[in-house]
């Protein structure tokens, strides 16, 4: 399993709140994560929520990130990374076990979008400082 907490992030333990796609009421919740790693992009990680009862961070992520990137002022080269703990409310066995780390690529159209998923080595490397290059 890999420790977030073993990076220092801008923001720690973000409660945020966003409208669930069929109600349109403020009723999903999920944890926001922004890292600045010296020398790269920014990295947001968001984290599904076992208490979320509203729209997963799987089928709101392009809401998240307009609304996230808006609100924090982040720079179009932000790294979008979905995270879900072992304890997360979805089943996770068409995936497999255990916690899982997805970098989040929009690809321009609505509703247009995949994923890619991250060892913990990438994970941790996306999140160490750079050289600059």
């Amino acid at each position: 399993m890999f420790d977030l907490d073993g990076h220092p992030a801008l923001t720690d333990n973000l409660r945020y709140r966003y409208a669930s796609t069929w109600s349109g009421k403020a009723d999903a919740v999920c944890q926001v994560r922004i890292f600045a790693p010296a020398g790269k992009p920014s990295v947001v990680v968001v984290s599904e929520l076992a208490e979320n009862t509203g729209t997963s961070v799987t089928n709101a992520c392009e809401r998240l990130v307009a609304e996230l990137q808006k609100a924090f002022e982040l720079p179009a080269d932000t790294v979008w990374v979905e995270h879900w703990r072992e304890d997360g409310r979805m089943p996770r066995s068409a995936w497999g076990t255990g916690e899982s780390f997805d970098v989040i690529e929009l690809l321009g159209l609505p509703g247009v979008r995949r994923w890619r998923r991250l060892s913990p080595e990438k994970m941790a490397a996306l999140l160490e400082a750079g050289d600059g290059d």
